[in-house]
């Protein structure tokens, strides 16, 4: 039997030769951006191809898992927004303890003014006053659906009174 692989992305190293940890980490990362940009289309893919099912077909399949390229939050600066900003959604007004009582309590959600996507990978100090705003769910969510994501002032203008 005669096997042929096949490799996507690789990179060779001469045994004799091999480079420092840092080289091997930068090269590592690259190659898992490759991957995962490569994941990404072949999922796309596959969502274009299965949106022709017919309706009867559609269910959940809770045997497959999906790897997601996430940036890692820092939890503290999203506390510190809030505890700075409150706790009422700056684009309506809705309050989740009001509402919600007891389990509403200390909930709203910390919104970035400047987009994290515009921010390039980048280690930088954010201000919790100035580079956030706190939304309810519904408002953080609608936000995001505008592209480019508007300031918070005219989100409020679009906003149905």
């Amino acid at each position: 039997m005669h096997f042929i692989l096949e490799s996507a992305v690789s990179k060779f190293y001469p045994r004799n030769s091999m480079p420092n940890d840092s080289v091997l980490t930068k090269d590592l990362r690259k190659l898992l951006e490759i991957y995962f940009t490569l994941f990404e289309k072949v999922s796309l893919e596959e969502n274009i191809q299965n949106s022709d099912e017919k309706e009867e077909e559609w269910f959940e399949d809770l045997t497959k898992y999906r790897i997601h390229r996430v940036a890692e939050r820092n939890q503290n600066l999203s506390k510190r927004v809030k505890q700075l900003q409150g706790y009422v959604c700056k684009a309506c007004n809705f309050n989740f303890e009001s509402r919600y009582g007891e389990i509403g309590k200390g909930f709203i959600e910390a919104h970035h003014t400047v987009p994290i996507s515009s921010l390039n990978k980048a280690k930088i100090q954010l201000d919790p006053i100035q580079e956030f705003t706190v939304l309810c769910s519904n408002c953080h969510r609608m936000i995001h659906r505008i592209k480019p994501t508007p300031t918070l002032e005219k989100f409020k203008k679009m906003l149905k009174t």
